[in-house]
């Protein structure tokens, strides 16, 4: 049987719980692609679902999902 120790080390492995000070996420975002706030909007992850104020969201991690499917992004290599 696992212990609440596992399952929290295997949830960190497939989520990440992201949390702002204003709206992000919308109802009917699921399935997005978050990428970063920044001029290169590299890719974090794919959103799972928000809260109702749309300030925090589970995401799947990106790499976790590119090794799921065995894909890459621009021909770069997960590990």
């Amino acid at each position: 049987m696992a212990s609440v120790g596992d399952a929290e080390q295997l949830l960190a492995a497939v989520v990440d719980f992201v949390e702002t000070s204003s709206a992000f996420v919308l109802p009917g975002d699921s399935g997005s692609l978050v990428v970063t706030d920044d001029v290169n909007a590299n890719p974090v992850g794919l959103l799972f679902a928000g809260n109702a104020d749309g300030t925090m969201a589970i995401v799947n991690p990106i790499e976790s999902v590119l090794q799921y499917f065995h894909v890459t992004i621009d021909g770069k290599v997960t590990q």
